[in-house]
């Protein structure tokens, strides 16, 4: 769920939490509809995927109709990683 507002983001941390369903919250960084994504575990990356959204979407995720395609990261990207 994306919130354009303190206001919006605070009802629906509200209503969540009513229902005992767990949240992360993210700041939302504008990217165009393209990003990389990279998982880490540990101290370590171990995928990475370039991520972009479909027309007329401004997030790339996948289940919303973006694309992913794997990536290899140059070592400096994977530093600032962990």
């Amino acid at each position: 769920m994306f919130a354009d507002s303190f206001a919006s983001a605070s009802s629906m941390m509200d209503a969540l939490s009513a229902l005992k369903q767990p949240f992360l919250i993210q700041e939302y960084i504008e990217t165009k509809g393209v990003d990389t994504r990279a998982i880490v575990v540990g101290e370590k990356v171990v995928a990475a995927m370039h991520r972009e959204s479909k027309k007329g979407e401004v997030r790339a995720n996948i289940h919303a109709g973006g694309t992913g395609k794997p990536c290899v990261l140059d070592s400096e990207t994977k530093k600032n990683c962990c």
